[in-house]
């Protein structure tokens, strides 16, 4: 007998914490993000075809001598690194600041 009014008490419960819950919306996320191949660019049509100039270079003498040139060291940055870690905290990929 006391088992069975727990298991009533625990399915009462339960059935009113699915009513007050099971009746939300899910949350949507604010910005939505397509992924994949950026789209081409527009080309905007003319009526007539521009005609083209061909311009020949001339080209320039060598130089015979070459200077030579220094070899590149790493420097110290003047400034400090800034790096931002975005977390992301369910499944989906959506971003919760409040989570």
């Amino acid at each position: 007998m006391r088992i069975r009014h727990r298991v009533q008490i625990v399915g009462a419960l339960l059935l009113l914490a699915m009513a007050l819950t099971g009746c939300q919306q899910p949350a949507e996320p604010t910005a939505r993000v397509t992924l994949g191949p950026p789209p081409p660019p527009t080309i905007a049509h003319t009526a007539t075809p521009e005609v083209a100039t061909a311009v020949i270079p001339t080209p320039s003498p060598a130089s015979a001598t070459t200077v030579p040139t220094s070899t590149p060291t790493p420097q110290r940055p003047e400034q400090g690194i800034a790096l931002t870690v975005l977390h992301t905290n369910d499944v989906n990929g959506y971003i919760d600041p409040c989570g």
